[in-house]
């Protein structure tokens, strides 16, 4: 599909202008992923080799451009063990009245960005590894995500029965580029109190949602680090000893956040 423009009736709440240069799909039934979404219900599988290519998507709202996305790749392989990989290139968010109100507020004209994926799934095993889900807004800050879990084989998820479901390893990485001090300022301004009492608050507040300072143990210190300004990047690892469950994680968090780090073998560190 080239070339395709939708035009609506002009919105103050929503996008009312669709343009694509150009859309490729291939190696999917179009059809049944459709009906099956529409069912809520999982899309048959690819029988082989898939693609979704878009390029040079437009939105916009009343005359004004709200998104433009340069390039998005989606593509994977079926058969006994399923690859996926997804690439979004040029990004660009800006203040178009949908958002005007939030760029002014924190003092952007504009966000572009990138995300990458990357994904492995062995049905007869049921593991599936997330190798790689990265997220970067060089004005924002950054996201990024590895993990692997077992457990999930193709009867399980049709019976949706995640019992078996095991978390083996993660790890999760926030860099901030900016964003944390414009949040911080816009707070002082409209509360008129120091960015200082508002770090404060903000600590008192992750401190309580570990647990108090006891139960946090060697979570608090990077997070303390991270809240006052110190560190711009935070790093936690989970490495439990042995493949952790939804009812094991569900026992452990009755017993306080203490007992979800010693099981969860979680480590944090700031940058």
């Amino acid at each position: 599909m080239q070339g395709l423009e939708l035009a609506g009736e002009a919105s103050d709440m929503f996008p009312d202008r669709v343009a694509l240069a150009r859309l490729s799909l291939s190696g999917l039934d179009l059809a049944a992923t459709l009906a099956a979404l529409l069912e809520q219900e999982l899309p048959p599988r690819p029988a082989g080799d898939f693609a979704l290519e878009v390029e040079g998507l437009q939105v916009g709202q009343q005359g004004a451009s709200l998104a433009k996305v340069a390039a998005l790749r989606l593509a994977g392989s079926g058969g006994a063990i399923e690859t996926s990989r997804f690439a979004l290139r040029g990004l660009s968010l800006e203040r178009g009245p949908l958002f005007a109100d939030w760029f002014d507020r924190y003092g952007y004209r504009q966000i572009t960005g990138e995300m990458a994926s990357e994904g492995r799934y062995d049905r007869q095993s049921g593991a599936l590894d997330a190798e790689r889900l990265d997220i970067a807004l060089p004005e924002l800050g950054s996201f990024g995500m590895r993990y692997r879990l077992t457990g999930m084989t193709p009867d399980r998820l049709d019976t949706q029965d995640f019992s078996d479901i095991r978390l083996e390893a993660a790890q999760l990485r926030l860099t901030d580029a900016g964003f944390y001090r414009r949040l911080l300022a816009d707070e002082a301004r409209r509360s008129d109190q120091p960015e200082a009492k508002i770090r404060a608050g903000y600590l008192a507040a992750v401190t309580g949602l570990l647990g108090g300072a006891k139960a946090a143990g060697p979570l608090l210190p990077p997070v303390q680090r991270f809240l006052r300004g110190e560190a711009t990047t935070l790093e936690l690892t989970v490495a439990p000893a042995q493949p952790v469950g939804l009812e094991a994680l569900d026992q452990a968090s009755k017993r306080g956040p203490a007992a979800v780090q010693r099981l969860l073998g979680l480590r944090l560190e700031a940058k």
